[in-house]
């Protein structure tokens, strides 16, 4: 074999159509067109005086043309190795480069295909090019400058695109990008771009309302989202935005403001409307474990006719307190068979046809609509029953004398009847009767009483409040009662 084919490191031919093995540093090569070149530190120079087109070329090993410049692109090439183009930037276009550290400082590529570990990671990249390896495109890096992936490029790898720099640099994605695996986004970063689509970890990190078209996957809590196709569930939305969630919430808006605008949600036949002025349900029972209430907590719904005072039902410990109003035809006076139960009007009571409210005085107006006890002066008010799931722990009965129009400090009690039990000939008190207010206590109307036994209704009883008056001018002008959750 001729001496020096063991060793060459001065090559300087032009090699276009031809094929090379195992060029040398020293050298360097004026031109290559649709050649082939296989060797450590291929079309390599220390410092090339004449620039190097490379065009429709294959190229394979370690650190290929080190030291290019910018001055001539690489089109339509096929390049393998490690370090391939690190220490220049070369512009270059349609290539397909393998490799280490590919083209970590090949600015400029377009429509190009670049693969390999921190592969374009100190590079500027143009618009439909493809890169694949962990910690791709990672420009900031190594030098902290600003970062471009052009549009419609993909990039692909853990860790891809990311900024990490403690400089405020800018990473800018362009539109109609992919990123597969990317980082977060800093404060100093872009908005993502319209179009877009991010997936990985942090990805939805600066996600902006004002910029449509995204998709982005994975968030910075490293939650699982899982996608997939089923014709039976479909969610469709005409804007991302209008479907956002966060760790305390999920949100299902309409853009529109429209009173027709309709966010509808459906399964079988079962369909619920929801617009700005309500929701509707169709085909569907309404079925719940917990109390239907409105966004205070208000019950709406099974409480029959009473009305919120206080509390909300939609906390762990509910303590809603709703309140039931007492009539006068709720009174059963003791009767002497002389006085009847009536109408009270306070004072002198007009006659004929001037016994409308409108013709009497205002002072005697106040017990318009009261009952009168008849000849005894005791009285029992049977008191409204609370819906199931509700009991009664107060009450307030307002009591008037029909004479003096003053008000009447009578002694209450109130106790719960079983009308399911039979009296016996000698029975005791507890057998049928339960106390919720003992006479002895010493409560009084027109205050606000408390049960010491609160009352929760069962089947088969009912609620009595027994009044003891002074006279049988006593008049009930009415009250209530307070209940709570049972």
């Amino acid at each position: 074999m001729p001496s020096g084919f063991d060793h060459v490191n001065t090559n300087s031919h032009d090699i276009d159509g031809a094929i090379s093995i195992g060029l040398g540093t020293a050298g360097h090569h004026t031109t290559v067109d649709a050649g082939v070149a296989i060797g450590q530190r291929v079309l390599g120079s220390d410092s090339p005086t004449t620039k190097l087109p490379l065009e429709s070329s294959v190229l394979i090993g370690s650190d290929i043309f080190p030291a290019a410049t910018t001055s001539n692109s690489i089109e339509d090439s096929v390049v393998i190795g490690s370090r391939i183009g690190n220490d220049g930037a070369v512009p270059g276009v349609r290539n397909v480069l393998i490799g280490s550290d590919t083209v970590s400082k090949f600015n400029q590529a377009t429509d190009c295909v670049i693969v390999g570990e921190s592969a374009g990671n100190s590079a500027d990249i143009l618009s439909g090019t493809t890169i694949i390896g962990g910690s791709a495109g990672r420009k900031h890096k190594n030098n902290d400058n600003t970062h471009t992936v052009g549009g419609g490029s993909i990039v692909l790898g853990r860790n891809c695109a990311r900024n990490e720099s403690s400089n405020n640099v800018t990473r800018t994605i362009g539109t109609d990008s992919i990123l597969v695996g990317c980082g977060s986004f800093a404060t100093s970063d872009a908005n993502p771009p319209t179009r877009s689509l991010c997936l990985g970890k942090g990805s939805m990190s600066l996600l902006q309302n004002n910029t449509t078209g995204q998709i982005c996957v994975g968030g910075a809590n490293y939650n699982t989202c899982l996608i997939d196709t089923d014709t039976r569930c479909t969610i469709r939305t005409d804007s991302l935005d209008n479907l956002r969630t966060s760790s305390t919430s999920t949100i299902l808006s309409a853009a529109g403001t429209a009173d027709t605008h309709v966010i509808t949600q459906m399964v079988g036949i079962a369909r619920c409307d929801f617009t700005r002025i309500g929701y509707k349900l169709s085909g569907v029972s309404l079925l719940t474990n917990r109390y239907i209430t409105d966004h205070d907590g208000k019950s709406i719904a099974g409480i029959g006719n009473s009305y919120w005072v206080s509390g909300a039902s939609n906390i762990p410990s509910p303590n809603e307190v709703r309140r039931i109003t007492i009539t006068p035809n709720m009174v059963v006076p003791e009767d002497d068979t002389t006085s009847k139960s009536l109408v009270s009007v306070g004072g002198t009571a007009p006659t004929g046809d001037n016994e409308a409210p409108s013709n009497v005085t205002a002072s005697d107006a106040r017990n318009i609509g009261a009952a009168r006890v008849g000849g005894s002066a005791n009285m029992l008010v049977y008191l409204p029953r609370p819906c199931q799931g509700w009991r009664v722990t107060s009450l307030y009965l307002s009591v008037y004398d029909r004479g003096t129009l003053s008000a009447l400090s009578s002694d209450i009690e109130v106790f719960s009847r079983n009308y399911d039990t039979t009296p016996s000939a000698s029975p005791s008190v507890s057998d049928h009767l339960t106390i919720h207010v003992d006479i002895d206590l010493g409560k009084k109307t027109n205050t606000i009483v408390p049960l010491t036994v609160p009352y929760t209704p069962a089947n088969g009883d009912y609620l009595v409040a027994y009044l003891s008056a002074a006279d049988n001018d006593i008049c009930l002008v009415g009250g209530y009662i307070d209940i709570e959750r049972s």
